[in-house]
């Protein structure tokens, strides 16, 4: 049985936003149990720690799975599409698209590193990281860079573009 346009476009974007939430959840699995921990290691807590950590997981679950359900619904009808996430999700090949996407996705990079090493020496001590407290590699790379990005791209600006 062939399906229709909008049966395709709808299990697409189901698709899409399973790869989402799937891409999200480990950052805020990843913040609950191995950050937070170092987030309140000097204070005094009123219950255990996995206790705060499975709200702190269960809350954090929220926003990720919001996200990925905003950008599924109001990304692709406003045009911001994921040419590489539509490519997973329909099972076809995303080399030629990351080939596309990598320039400018350097030169995105570049920028924004510049800014912010700008923004750095412009005002040092707000920007200085406190020297006792470091974050596991995982919590830096899976919420800093993967979960954030479902939230703010695919969520937040898709929300933001949908209601301009």
């Amino acid at each position: 049985m062939e399906l229709s346009c909008h049966e395709r476009e709808f299990v697409s974007s189901l698709r899409i936003f399973f790869i989402m939430v799937g891409a999200g959840l480990p950052g805020v699995m990843a913040l609950a149990w191995l950050g937070l921990p170092v987030l309140v290691a000097d204070r005094a807590l009123p219950f255990p720690i996995h206790l705060l950590s499975m709200a702190s997981a269960l809350q954090g679950s929220l926003l990720p799975v919001s996200a990925a359900m905003v950008g599924a619904r109001c990304a692709s009808t406003v045009g911001l599409h994921a040419p590489v996430l539509s490519g997973l999700a329909s099972g076809h090949p995303v080399a030629g698209v990351l080939a596309r996407q990598c320039a400018p996705g350097m030169l995105g990079g570049l920028l924004g590193a510049a800014l912010l090493w700008s923004c750095s020496r412009l005002s040092a001590d707000v920007a200085a990281p406190r020297a006792d407290m470091v974050l596991p590699l995982e919590v830096r790379v899976l919420c800093g860079g993967i979960a954030e990005e479902v939230l703010i791209r695919r969520g937040l600006m898709s929300a933001l573009v949908w209601a301009l």
